[in-house]
């Protein structure tokens, strides 16, 4: 088996990046989907002009901010500056409208998810089309400008998602998974492409305008998962990595919202399944047999990344609260001129804190041996006993490999007995190592 450092300088490493409403997650991980390595960067929309938006710059710096965070975990952890990489993906916060002209330039600042101004535009789409268009999602944005009368309208080359956009300026092409674009216009799930009759529906309705342009060929773009979504180009390659470290040519998987990748990461994609998303707001999804025979003004209807339907039900509001109470009492506290520091009183379960000494001394025992393959994890939360034992006695606790492809509590894990008896064996050596210290 390959070094995790041997797999990163060889490029067998897939790069996801998510944008989330309150921060951005950038993970790497090795052919095995461990995680190898991670950064961060938190951000926050703001309200201008009764808009909530995050700017140009909020983004890119932000995408850059938690790409070099990551970059540097790799160099810092395995010695190795990140150049290859086999294949990245990008997610983000659904919905939401980015306009664009011929030029490439934004029309109107990103109007995010959050911003409640579509009512008119939503009940309107929703009785034309006979089907649920909730205000967050993209064609209720853009028919609430043509309701407003915006003059930006006439000018739109080109309107995506948060991910549509960044895909976009990385690699050049004009796409969309379709999990990501069924958040801004109905797909039809025999085609798996926006719904054609409806696409019909709205040019009628907006056809006494006189736009230049047709529904269809300003949406981005239908992919499913596994399609070709381009590559890298040199220039996105600097957009991501000012540095100039990170070689252009990687393959894109087509960018998708942030319901179908929490479908994929928690195995609810099949017919049946569901999942509940509890983040900065909180949805519950179920992927559906059939289509609904009505409409339900409670039930999105959204698809999983390769198109199957998905019933959500969605809150604006779930962590959002409680950041918001938590910013509400600091600030009161700091009015009184207290200096206030924030810390998690985890409830329950101790979290698992290793002794640091002991930890470094049988990391280095284990790696001295040839018989042991050390893998060096990152951190991870974890608890239970453990936790509380390592609270009372300075101790470490490790992962022993038992070759199974299946996770810790899976159904079908089935771990290979003989790794109990190698496990004892060189634990005993430590052990003995210690005693004779």
């Amino acid at each position: 088996m390959s070094s995790r450092k041997e797999l990163i300088e060889k490029g067998k490493t897939v790069l996801g990046i998510e944008f989330g409403s309150t921060r951005i997650k950038a993970v790497l991980i090795d052919e095995n989907h461990h995680p190898i390595a991670s950064g961060d960067h938190e951000w926050e929309n703001r309200l201008e002009n009764g808009i909530w938006t995050y700017s140009l710059d909020d983004i890119w710096q932000g995408l850059r901010d938690s790409y070099q965070k990551l970059a540097f975990n790799v160099e810092e952890s395995y010695g190795v500056i990140l150049k290859k990489i086999g294949a990245i993906g990008f997610s983000a916060m659904m919905h939401g409208y980015m306009a664009f002209d011929k030029n490439g330039e934004l029309l109107v600042p990103f109007r995010t998810w959050r911003n409640g101004i579509t009512g008119e535009a939503s009940e309107a789409l929703t009785e034309a089309f006979q089907y649920n268009i909730p205000q967050r999602w993209s064609i209720a944005h853009l028919y609430q400008a043509i309701l407003n009368g915006e003059d930006h309208v006439k000018d739109i080359e080109f309107f995506t998602t948060l991910a549509g956009y960044i895909h976009w300026k990385l690699t050049g092409q004009k796409v969309l998974g379709i999990g990501d674009a069924s958040g801004m216009f109905p797909i039809d799930p025999e085609t798996k492409q926006y719904h054609a009759a409806m696409i019909q529906k709205f040019d009628l309705l907006v056809a006494d305008k006189n736009y230049p342009w047709k529904l269809k060929d300003i949406l981005p773009k239908i992919l499913v998962a596994g399609e070709n979504a381009g590559i890298l180009t040199p220039e996105g390659a600097k957009l991501l990595d000012p540095s100039g470290n990170l070689e252009a040519g990687i393959p894109l998987c087509p960018p998708e919202g942030d319901a179908g990748t929490g479908m994929a990461a928690t195995n609810s994609v099949a017919k049946r399944t569901g999942n509940v998303s509890a983040g900065t707001s909180v949805f519950a999804m179920v992927v559906l047999e059939k289509e609904l025979k009505k409409v339900y003004p409670e039930i999105d209807l959204v698809t999983t990344p390769d198109g199957s339907l998905v019933g959500m039900v969605h809150a604006n509001n779930c962590t959002s609260d409680l950041n918001a109470w938590v910013g509400l009492f600091r600030e009161f506290a700091e009015s009184f001129g207290m200096e206030v520091d924030i810390m998690l009183k985890q409830g329950g379960y101790l979290p698992v804190e290793n002794n640091p000494a002991l930890a470094k001394e049988l990391m280095a025992f284990f790696d001295a041996s040839p018989a042991v393959n050390l893998i060096d994890c990152l951190p991870a939360m974890t608890g239970e006993d453990f936790g509380y034992l390592l609270s009372k006695v300075p101790g470490v606790m490790f992962w022993l490999g038992i070759d199974t492809p299946y996770a810790l509590h899976h159904p079908k894990m089935s771990p290979n007995e003989e790794a109990l008896a190698f496990a004892v064996s060189e634990i005993g050596k430590f052990l003995k190592y210690k005693a004779e210290d």
